[in-house]
């Protein structure tokens, strides 16, 4: 990730100042949730028309096409459904500073020092889940404010690794003095 400032929000970087987080670490952005929910919208239609087609011919030359033109149609449609997803979470970004926190929800900015920090959930699907023990998102809860919700990308990673980013949010936090809890997530 990159921590130059020239990719930093004037409002994060007036934040920082006026909150005094020092140097910055590390930095996260979910992109753009537009772009991203025009990419599953084409990945949608496309998958969707690859499973028309394997149903077309399934029909009319090999039956056995039919088993396979139910994948594309479960992810296409599943394509559809990130769109909702995408949109709804819309764009979040954190900058990690030595000091402190900046979280960044739709334009909206909001920082923390890490004294003003009560405590960091580790979220941790548990056990009977198709992602059992991968961290879902780290939660920085500044006294005060709603939860920096932080999404992990640990299940993206292979096993035994772990997501840098969390970790760096773990690091400075402890270093602050700051607790960390685990907390599973998920059906029992």
């Amino acid at each position: 990730m990159s921590t130059t400032t020239d990719d930093v929000p004037e409002k994060v970087t007036t934040l920082v100042a006026e909150r005094g987080l020092g140097a910055p670490v590390d930095q996260r952005s979910n992109g753009n949730p537009f772009k991203t929910a025009v990419m599953c919208a084409v990945a949608g239609v496309v998958l969707t028309a690859v499973a028309i087609g394997l149903f077309y011919l399934a029909g009319t030359y090999w039956r056995p096409l039919m088993w396979v033109a139910i994948v594309p149609l479960v992810f296409g449609l599943c394509s559809f459904g990130y769109i909702a997803v995408f949109l709804f979470r819309g764009f979040q970004a954190t900058y990690l500073y030595e000091n402190g926190v900046v979280y960044v929800h739709n334009g909206s900015a909001r920082a923390a020092t890490w004294a003003d920090v009560e405590k960091v959930e580790v979220l941790v699907i548990r056990e009977g889940n198709f992602m059992a023990g991968h961290i879902s998102a780290y939660l920085v809860h500044p006294a005060g404010q709603r939860p920096m919700r932080v999404n992990s990308v640990s299940a993206l990673l292979g096993a035994g690794e772990h997501d840098p980013f969390g970790a760096k949010i773990m690091e400075l936090a402890d270093a602050a003095g700051r607790p960390i809890y685990e907390r599973l997530i998920g059906k029992r």
